[in-house]
């Protein structure tokens, strides 16, 4: 079964989320996963602060917040509901790394050596993919 990638741009910036779509699938297959079901938010940067206030309890812009999909069964579902990835518009040209990473932390990683390493090899293997 394949993956299904809802990319949403709720920011007034042009942005391609058909290609932010492709290179999610394509990052999927690097780390072999398989009938997840993912959202991408796109958002300006004054929501990304309101949403980091809201959830992390810091009054600053961020360029990435990941929001783990609660832990529910879902029997009516083909796909695995992964959780949220919320961007900062601001940020287009490094979309390629906060993707990685946000997607990353869904997966259960923590800042550290080991995230870092991982964010390092899926870049290598889907260098050549622009936005």
């Amino acid at each position: 079964m394949k993956n299904k990638v809802v990319v949403t741009n709720l920011s007034s910036t042009k942005i391609n989320t058909k290609k932010i779509e492709i290179y999610i699938l394509n990052i999927f297959k690097v780390i072999n996963l398989e009938n997840i079901y993912l959202e991408v938010y796109i958002l300006l940067p004054k929501e990304m602060r309101n949403l980091n206030q809201i959830f992390r309890n810091q009054n600053k812009e961020s360029s990435v917040l990941s929001f783990e999909e609660p832990k529910i069964p879902h029997p009516y579902l083909k796909y695995k509901p992964l959780g949220e990835i919320y961007l900062s518009s601001a940020q287009k040209s490094n979309f390629s790394y906060l993707l990685i990473h946000g997607l990353l932390h869904l997966l259960g990683y923590k800042h550290g050596s080991r995230m870092e390493k991982e964010e390092k090899r899926i870049m290598e293997k889907i260098q050549n993919y622009i936005f």
